[in-house]
């Protein structure tokens, strides 16, 4: 595989763990963690700095040294942000019979559209004002799961406290009403708020369950309660 300019990208860390959140809980994964994100949410603590400055070839060979793993988790930050380098990277991925999972904040909706097709699994979130304290991004995620593929596996996630609101509650469900496709709907608590949110989690669970044939999964992050990355 070449080309004609080899294209860094800038990460802020490449290593191999277990997969922490959604239904995937416990698969190991290359993760490839790309720096900077287009959103600042309130409950984020991870550090976007760039730290290392790779080609695919690196990353390629990272992965293939790191054999067998379940698959490569391209996460951030927001991975989306560098999709001309990804174009470059996913065709060997996939070349070298390796899996793919995105994580993404789903608002990216043009720049997923140039990718999907190298992609197995695209785990979006949906921002919930009251909680991420972001502005509303709810035109742009339902384009963005538009955007996914059928063949494509989906899980859509929400960070969830005790701030959330009804009318976010409602915003979401609307959403979700709007898109007629297979998924999988992850409520997430926030990271040490946990107990406080059960409640609201197993009512919210039960309210999705009613309305959408879907499955709803309560998921906090595995990978925290672990200790590693």
């Amino acid at each position: 595989m070449t080309h004609c300019c080899l294209l860094r990208a800038d990460l802020s860390d490449l290593f191999v763990s277990v997969q922490g959140e959604g239904p995937l809980v416990g698969v190991r994964q290359v993760f490839v963690r790309f720096a900077g994100c287009n959103l600042a949410c309130s409950y984020c603590d991870t550090d976007f700095s760039a730290r290392l400055h790779l080609d695919w070839k690196g990353i390629y060979d990272f992965v293939a040294e790191s054999l067998p793993v379940h698959s490569v988790a391209l996460t951030g930050g927001e991975p989306l942000l560098q999709v001309r380098f990804l174009l470059q990277l996913l065709p060997a991925l996939k070349d070298l019979g390796v899996r793919v999972y995105l994580e993404t904040n789903g608002t990216l909706p043009n720049q997923l559209s140039e990718v999907a097709h190298f992609l197995h699994w695209v785990a979006t979130d949906v921002k919930l004002p009251s909680v991420a304290k972001v502005p509303p991004q709810w035109k742009v995620h339902e384009e963005f799961v538009r955007q996914v593929p059928d063949g494509v596996n989906l899980i859509v996630k929400v960070v969830v406290s005790e701030e959330v609101s009804e009318e976010d509650r409602e915003r979401f469900e609307a959403l979700l009403l709007q898109v007629d496709r297979d998924m999988i709907i992850v409520l997430q608590p926030v990271w040490g708020r946990e107990k406080e949110t059960v409640p609201l989690l197993l009512d919210w669970q039960r309210r999705l369950l009613r309305i959408f044939p879907h499955e709803v999964r309560i998921v906090p992050q595995v990978h925290r309660c672990l200790g590693v990355e």
